[in-house]
């Protein structure tokens, strides 16, 4: 490959990622100025999703919620619970309004598993059952 063909080649590509760049920045910019304002406050009425207690997957608590708002303006909990077993599983809940959370998954949406995030009975270490004085948060 000749020189002339190589620097036609690399100023080809310089030209693209620049392109690329601005392209980028506009689309951010466009994108943050229509979500850039809004207000956070504390509910005063907390926690607004409690455990259930006929859910045994969620019994000992739920906590630790990410939420996220859909393109229908419906808000979604992704949260942690612990249940009567002592393990952590996530749940998800939705609300129209954000503050009352009344559709809530019947089934965790995950749990692990052993080998998979769950350690093997047979070769765990620590407490061999779930002690809820013992794991205080």
């Amino acid at each position: 490959m000749n020189l002339l063909a190589l620097i036609v080649a690399l100023l080809t590509f310089c030209i693209a990622v620049v392109a690329c760049i601005f392209a980028f920045l506009s689309w951010r910019r466009s994108v943050s100025a229509s979500k850039r304002h809004f207000h956070l406050s504390r509910y005063p009425d907390n926690p607004v999703l409690s455990p259930l207690p006929f859910s045994e997957w969620e019994l000992a608590g739920t906590f630790n919620p990410a939420a996220f708002l859909d393109d229908d303006g419906k808000v979604h909990l992704l949260y942690r619970a612990i249940g009567g077993d002592g393990i952590s599983r996530i749940g998800h809940a939705s609300s129209s309004d954000g503050l009352h959370f009344d559709d809530r998954s019947m089934y965790p949406v995950y749990e692990p598993i052993p080998g998979y995030g769950m350690p093997d009975a047979a070769r765990a270490t620590g407490p061999t059952k779930y002690c809820p004085s013992f794991y205080t948060s």
